[in-house]
């Protein structure tokens, strides 16, 4: 992670450097899962300033993840799956408004509050997360806030690789389906 320890120190050749070796592959992922261009470019955009914003805990998550690689594209996904939870609410949103209100346009009469749409998303996030037991947080956390590979998730877990995989897949169903939309 010398890479980060050089950005941290303020030397742009880095950020060059990471630009040109993970640039094409971050936006490469956002266009996967958002399907829009200019929406992944915007995202990429995001996943650099964030690396470039190295006073941000960010710097030190990257150093703990097993490879640059792996944590620019969790970085990437979450980034995306944040702009597409933002987009369906606001959709959502839109069509409950026009619901209440035919013939209205929404903009006129209401302004989304990003703020209030995050507070209630963490809420939401946690009130999702107490419905699960101990064991399913502890794996939600090794595969995505720690970002660990199928193998090593196994290991630390004690199970056969397929188990491990199994149970992650299982609580990400589990968690799909206590989903509760706007």
């Amino acid at each position: 992670m010398a890479v980060v320890e050089h950005l941290r120190n303020g030397q742009m050749l880095a950020f060059d450097v990471l630009f040109q070796r993970y640039g094409v592959k971050i936006y490469s992922v956002a266009y996967a899962i958002v399907a829009d261009v200019k929406e992944a470019e915007t995202i990429t955009q995001e996943v650099f300033t964030a690396l470039w914003q190295v006073n941000q805990p960010i710097s030190e998550w990257l150093e703990n993840q097993e490879s640059l690689h792996a944590g620019l594209m969790t970085l990437t996904r979450s980034h995306s799956l944040a702009l597409i939870k933002r987009r369906d609410w606001v959709c959502k949103l839109l069509k409950f408004w026009r619901s209440l209100f035919p013939g209205q346009r929404p903009a006129e009469l209401f302004v989304i509050s990003q703020d209030n749409h995050a507070e209630h998303e963490a809420r939401a996030t946690d009130q999702l997360l107490a419905t699960l037991s101990k064991k399913e947080r502890e794996i939600l956390k090794l595969v995505y806030a720690e970002a660990i590979t199928p193998e090593r998730l196994a290991k630390r877990l004690r199970l056969p690789d397929s188990v491990a995989t199994y149970r992650a897949r299982k609580v990400l169903t589990k968690l799909h389906q206590r989903r509760v939309y706007v």
